[in-house]
């Protein structure tokens, strides 16, 4: 038996390390594009910069995982250096933040921005999202074109807006499916409304965000939607220099019941760096 187990360990290297070399990355946006229009795939460009310890884990860990290299197969490639060849499609897309990856489709417009790194599973459950809304956003926008009032599309084109970085659809869609379903009947709003505040977060404006989040937490039905809501304005709460109002967010998170392992450790994690700032 231990023989087996350890030639089926080496099968599994084997096809780890195969399904790695599939993976191609080109070099230029350019021709990324244009191979995307000849076969309709849709390209996923990651922007990187010398010396960064973030980008270097996001290659090889997340993207080297063997999960998200069968994800990636589908789609079209492109890694650009911001730090060398690729700071002007960085400026393009104003990338400020690495590592930054963008889905873009066939007609260059993007679908989607990932900001950040991210372990493998996290990823994987974020580009299956924008892959999904990318391929899923032709058929829903011609719903909501014969049904303005369109809830479930409505929330759907918000959160694909907010992933996009375009805030001005993002808050348009959003307030549109709110004002359509103000009792949540798709049990959508929640999730959205915090993923439009994770977008304005992201471009820091956190005033913006905070009321996204608070309105998140009207339709929250779960102990997990509260939580995230809470914690997230916690974080613009600390960005904007309100220490004391943060501590109060992340103590009401900390007195949800049924609060999850996961939860419960970020919030000491921001409550203990919380208390280290006021020393």
């Amino acid at each position: 038996m231990a023989l087996l187990r350890g030639w089926f360990s080496v099968l599994l290297l084997a096809a780890a390390l195969f399904g790695a070399a599939q993976v191609r990355w080109g070099a230029s946006l350019e021709a990324a594009l244009q191979e995307s229009k000849r076969t309709g795939r849709l390209v996923l460009a990651l922007f990187v910069t010398e010396g960064c310890t973030w980008c270097d884990r996001m290659e090889k860990e997340t993207l080297a995982d063997p999960k998200v290299v069968a994800e990636l197969r589908p789609l079209t490639l492109v890694r650009l250096d911001a730090s060398k060849d690729g700071a002007q499609a960085a400026r393009n897309h104003k990338v400020q933040g690495f590592p930054t990856l963008i889905l873009l489709n066939p007609r260059g417009e993007v679908e989607a921005t990932l900001l950040g790194f991210e372990p493998a599973g996290e990823f994987l459950q974020t580009l299956r999202s924008a892959v999904s809304d990318a391929k899923a956003r032709p058929a829903l926008e011609a719903r909501l074109a014969k049904d303005p009032k369109d809830a479930d599309a409505l929330c759907r084109l918000a959160g694909a807006a907010a992933r996009s970085g375009n805030l001005a659809l993002a808050r348009k869609r959003i307030d549109a499916a709110e004002a359509a379903d103000p009792q949540d009947r798709f049990r959508q709003l929640a999730k959205t409304l915090c993923q439009v505040g994770d977008a304005f977060q992201a471009a820091m404006r956190y005033d913006d965000a905070i009321g996204f989040f608070q309105r998140s937490l009207k339709h929250a039905r779960t102990t997990d939607e509260r939580a995230y809501a809470r914690l997230s304005i916690a974080a613009c709460l600390i960005s904007k220099g309100d220490d004391e109002a943060a501590k109060r967010e992340v103590q009401g998170v900390l007195s949800l019941p049924d609060l999850s392992d996961r939860d419960r450790r970020a919030a000491e994690a921001m409550l203990l760096g919380l208390s280290g700032r006021t020393r």
